[in-house]
């Protein structure tokens, strides 16, 4: 992924749907990101290939993810027995959008199923360990107004910060391409008054909609050509594209998206001369959590997740920082009141608004239990930044010390620019100098920290990317 500086102030989220889908899809979606101008990706959490989706997820740190919500032409969570009529006995939706949408509006017995299925697909994803990058929905199905108040209901609960918010300008698609302008007319229409319905609803809560959103129109034609036309009359503020790139077309992806040229929106996205006009035109690629405010990304692992540390981890951290293997070379041996950790949440929250770094709970994937920390701080009075990290001693020897320092060694280094990262321990803390050492840091000096002599490492980012 490139980005340019804003020089015009315009920046833009470039998004790919359906990752999850199919390997051709996610293969498409990560070349897409590495090679290309693709930002973000909507993961289908409940279809075949989720999971491969996200272990391939976990090894981009610069790419957003988000929920991409399926309650019609998909895979369902629900148990069909339960699900009140809303899944089919074979698990899944129905394949009519508009009998499916009036079937959510109408039939009140629905409402219970469809809150069901919202939250399980909101939980699925978080037990993944990714970053809630954003929300939005399969042929746009979060803006139904029954779906779209769910939703709302539950963003404060499961950290739905950014909501896509579908308004695609019809008349500057149609100065483009005139062709099927009834089509688009009632597409416009039709989301015009839905997303500006989403947007007075969120708005009450905190939650961030983008506007305008290019792509509706343009539905599985977003190629190298319409690029061209559009990226230079992008107005100013953010504004959204989302497309459907894959390698090839499955049946199955021929059957809920026929005539669609994924490839060539594959093609468009990592063409090199559409590189060259974003740079060319100063538009800034971002993610939407880049565009929330004290929004900020998070590292990511195989088995461990990271949330910014928040007001309700402070009871957990108080917990964490007082056991006695743990408070013994962390905190001097000293009991740490309740108000110190309170006050530490407190400053890494700040922190990360306006640093993009702090310290980041520990959760293993799929459990809500902190079992530690990890993160990055500027050391007081100095330019450096060092690394620290701490686990309950239950989860000692198990190499997730090092799993934890990796992933935030590679959010420093690629997410965040930083030219050298630093690490200090106590010197009769062998196994934290053990950690340091996987981590390829190596021996600066000895540097008096709260009066004590203490060994200090560090790491660079050029020597590291020559190990890699």
């Amino acid at each position: 992924m490139s980005t340019a500086p804003g020089r015009a102030g315009r920046r833009l989220v470039v998004n790919g749907d359906d990752f999850g889908l199919a390997p051709e899809v996610n293969r498409a979606i990560v070349r897409a990101h590495r090679d290309g101008i693709l930002t973000t990706t909507s993961l289908m959490i409940a279809e075949m290939h989720a999971s491969e989706a996200v272990a391939l997820a976990k090894d981009e740190p610069r790419l957003g993810v988000g929920l991409h919500l399926v309650l019609v032409q998909g895979s369902a969570l629900s148990d069909p027995a339960t699900a009140a009529g809303l899944v089919l006995p074979d698990r899944r939706f129905r394949d009519d959008p508009i009998l499916a949408g009036m079937e959510y509006f109408f039939r009140s017995s629905f409402r219970r199923a469809l809150v069901a299925e919202i939250r399980a697909q909101l939980e699925a994803f978080r037990a993944t360990g990714l970053p809630l990058d954003h929300v939005d929905g399969h042929l746009n199905v979060h803006l139904h107004p029954t779906v779209l108040d769910v939703l709302a209901d539950l963003a404060g609960e499961l950290g739905i910060r950014v909501i896509r918010s579908t308004h695609d300008p019809l008349l500057q698609n149609l100065a483009y391409d005139r062709r099927h302008r009834v089509r688009k007319g009632l597409e416009a229409a039709v989301f015009r008054a839905l997303a500006a319905r989403a947007k007075r609803r969120l708005a009450e809560i905190g939650v961030v909609t983008i506007e305008p959103v290019f792509g509706l129109h343009q539905t599985g034609h977003c190629d190298e050509r319409y690029l061209r036309a559009l990226f230079p009359t992008l107005p100013r503020g953010t504004s959204e594209l989302y497309c459907h790139p894959a390698e090839s077309a499955t049946p199955e992806m021929r059957r809920r998206m026929p005539g669609y040229d994924h490839a060539g929106e594959l093609a468009a996205l990592t063409s090199p001369a559409i590189r060259r006009l974003v740079e060319e035109q100063g538009i800034e690629l971002v993610r939407h959590a880049d565009v929330v405010p004290g929004g900020v990304a998070s590292p990511r692992s195989a088995r461990l997740s990271y949330e910014p540390i928040g007001k309700s981890d402070v009871p957990a951290l108080y917990r964490h920082w007082n056991a006695p293997d743990v408070r013994l070379y962390l905190w001097d041996d000293l009991p740490v009141p309740l108000e110190t950790v309170a006050e530490v949440a407190a400053q890494s929250r700040k922190d990360h608004a306006e640093k993009g770094f702090a310290l980041w709970g520990l959760r293993r994937a799929g459990s809500r239990d902190l079992v530690g920390v990890c993160g990055l701080r500027n050391v007081p009075g100095t330019d450096r930044v060092e690394i620290l990290y701490s686990l309950d001693r239950t989860q000692w020897g198990q190499g997730l010390a090092t799993e934890a320092g990796r992933a935030v060694l590679t959010y420093g280094f690629e997410v965040l620019g930083l030219e050298r990262i630093h690490g200090g321990f106590d010197e009769p803390n062998l196994g934290s100098r053990r950690v340091l050492e996987r981590l390829g840091m190596r021996y600066l000096q000895h540097l008096e920290v709260n009066g004590m002599q203490t060994p200090y490492y560090a790491l660079d980012r050029a020597s590291r990317s020559q190990a890699s």
